[in-house]
């Protein structure tokens, strides 16, 4: 995937280092139709999470946000732009990474008066089994030291979710 070939070279990695620690994945497209509702706030479109695959690429209608994202503590909306795709790290590439790319937690919130409609395609490993770790190159034992230990993608996909569990730098999220 050329995406994760040029978020190694911004690394200072092996062009395809990301895309060997990811392992061969596959894609899922999801489509969502969020349809008015008078008192969103009474209603969740989709709870906060974070994407526990590689990359997740969302295009939205352009005319309604509902698209959020938590930044230190606070909810920020996240306009989408006519023709272009908002790009979501997921939990693989933050292990990969060890850190420095971030999987946030987002969500997804209904409008009162219009329809919603978003398109998102998920890459995440093929192989269950697959074991994802920082990449060397941005581990040692002086400042930068290792965040994740090496962990299956079942496994980490099986942590991920149930009424309490946490992104992958512990902040809480409502996955369920």
């Amino acid at each position: 995937m050329k995406m994760l070939r040029r978020m190694s070279q911004s690394l200072g990695l092996c062009v395809t280092q990301l895309e060997e620690i990811v392992g061969e994945m596959q894609q899922t497209i999801l489509m969502n139709h969020y349809p008015p509702c008078p008192q969103p706030e009474m209603a969740a479109g989709i709870d906060d999470h974070t994407d526990i695959g590689a990359i997740s690429c969302l295009w939205q209608y352009h005319d309604v946000i509902g698209l959020y994202v938590l930044q230190e503590g606070e909810w920020i909306r996240v306009t989408p732009l006519p023709g272009a795709l908002t790009i979501i790290v997921g939990d693989q590439v933050q292990i990969a990474s060890n850190g420095i790319y971030k999987s946030p937690i987002h969500r997804a919130v209904l409008n009162a008066t219009k329809h919603r409609v978003s398109m998102v395609s998920f890459y995440y490993q093929l192989k269950p089994e697959q074991v994802v770790a920082p990449a060397e190159g941005l581990v040692d034992d002086q400042l930068h030291p290792r965040l994740y230990q090496p962990t299956r993608f079942c496994d980490h996909e099986i942590a991920s979710k149930g009424p309490y569990s946490m992104s992958m730098d512990g902040r809480e999220s409502s996955h369920g």
